[in-house]
């Protein structure tokens, strides 16, 4: 099978697997952390992190992590990616919480918003993609991929927009049921 084969195969499996996961999901705390380790694991990104809209204090809030275990070097960048806020239009995720389109950071040695760029380059990552999880032109929240090497076009069009679509479906949804609750705020990491 070819590289690229291989690749598509991989994206159709990470579809399904994410189809099970919204199918199953009891919270978005058990959902969020799922997600991101089928992406890691399946697309092969070393960490990852989601972020939710919280309208009352209009930032993005980091509701979970998650990274290949046993790695001290992403440890420390996801206690720091925890403690992180982005206002709209700031940093990668601000960025794509605004203009809605996913965000790539080929260079994070270029990106000087890129808040966490020290602790990345110091566990090696060096490039960044952040899509937005949108639903009816609304971003419901972000889902940030920090890794070795960006994505290529094909990857993002392919993989990352119908995800963050799916993925913002099921956010409305959730705020559609109860829409004054704010969604919960876990920071489950590995």
């Amino acid at each position: 099978m070819s590289k690229q084969g291989s690749r598509d195969e991989s994206s159709h499996e990470l579809h399904r697997t994410v189809s099970r996961l919204l199918s199953s999901a009891a919270s978005l705390d058990d959902l969020a952390r799922r997600v991101l380790e089928a992406i890691c694991v399946g697309e092969g990104w070393p960490f990852a992190s989601f972020w939710e809209r919280d309208d009352a204090a209009r930032v993005l809030r980091c509701a979970c992590i998650w990274h290949r275990p046993h790695d001290t070097g992403l440890a420390e960048l996801g206690r720091m990616t925890e403690a992180l806020t982005f206002s709209k239009g700031l940093g990668a995720p601000g960025r794509a919480w605004l203009i809605g389109e996913p965000q790539v950071v080929e260079n994070i040695c270029d990106e000087h918003s890129f808040q966490r760029r020290a602790l990345a380059l110091r566990a090696g990552l060096r490039s960044a993609i952040v899509f937005p999880l949108m639903h009816e032109g609304e971003v419901f929240g972000v889902i940030d991929l920090i890794g070795r090497v960006p994505p290529g076009d094909r990857e993002i069009e392919g993989l990352f927009v119908p995800l963050g679509a799916r993925l913002g479906e099921f956010l409305a949804r959730m705020r559609a049921a109860d829409p004054g609750s704010a969604l919960s705020h876990s920071h489950a990491g590995v």
